[in-house]
């Protein structure tokens, strides 16, 4: 397959529905959505988070039906403690257990995952912030993180490109899948945001709009941010072409059928999550 044919598609799996990149059959990778699962409000009903203050159980039924439904075996789940910062971490099998478990404390901190090893599920959560899938067909190395705007302003979505390169890949041959996330339609930032990004990066004013629209008297003084556009300029700033990028172009905040969104629900909500494995090493 070539590296253009990159694209999103929804499929239905039985009661869940995910969405999924068009790669080969060495990888498998979904993005979930927040039907089909056990959890009661407000994190109904896939949610795939512990730290929410769901029920444990039902995080862990949610999992396992997801995994069902991917056709994965019982492997446990790779993920982090997400503390918004710019830390990838590769993962093996001799080092995945500081990755597994239900207690976020527990957990290594860290907002990206990479591995080159088959049959290791990488998962990062979201709920706003943006989740991205990579892949190195040739190499044989995957990622995922999760992006807000700090870490897409300290530029985490490129710094995955660069430790994919440090071990061997080239740019030409990584693809990067951008999930869900808030889109500019529902995201008033203030001035914090908007001067981290213009002491950055020289695309800064393309992501920020002083349209009001839907105004409140919270959200009146403020701009919108284009969390999607940020990390897409800054891919292709790393010499990333667009065609080696696809963008599901979905809000989290207006998909409320589909995804969680902790600015539209207030702080109270579930995480949807991206997944990606090898599945032939």
């Amino acid at each position: 397959m070539s590296l253009q044919d990159l694209k999103w598609s929804r499929r239905c799996r039985g009661e869940l529905a995910v969405y999924q990149p068009s790669w080969d059959s060495n990888v498998l990778s979904a993005v979930s959505t927040r039907q089909g699962g056990a959890s009661s409000l407000p994190y109904d009903t896939l949610n795939l988070a512990y730290h929410v203050q769901d029920e444990a159980e039902k995080v862990e039924q949610n999992r396992e039906r997801l995994t069902r439904a991917l056709g994965l075996a019982s492997a446990p789940w790779v993920t982090l403690n997400q503390v918004h910062g710019t830390k990838v971490h590769w993962v093996s099998k001799d080092n995945i257990k500081a990755f597994q478990g239900q207690n976020m404390n527990e957990l290594v901190e860290g907002d990206a995952l990479a591995t080159e090893d088959s049959d290791l599920p990488l998962v990062v959560f979201g709920a706003d912030c943006a989740l991205l899938l990579y892949y190195d067909a040739i190499g044989g190395r995957i990622g995922a993180v999760h992006a807000g705007w700090r870490g897409t302003v300290a530029g985490l979505p490129s710094i995955m490109v660069e430790e994919f390169i440090e071990r061997g890949s080239k740019v030409q041959n990584i693809q990067v899948a951008i999930g869900p996330a808030i889109g500019p339609c529902c995201y008033p930032v203030g001035t914090e945001v908007v001067n981290a990004f213009h002491q950055r990066w020289s695309f800064a004013d393309q992501l920020f709009t002083s349209e009001e629209k839907e105004c409140n008297e919270k959200s009146k003084n403020m701009v919108r941010f284009d969390l999607i556009k940020a990390i897409e300029l800054q891919l292709m700033e790393y010499k990333l072409k667009p065609e080696h990028i696809s963008t599901l172009n979905m809000c989290t905040s207006c998909a409320e059928e589909d995804f969680f969104s902790y600015r539209r629900d207030q702080g109270r909500t579930g995480r949807h999550g991206a997944l990606i494995m090898l599945t032939r090493p």
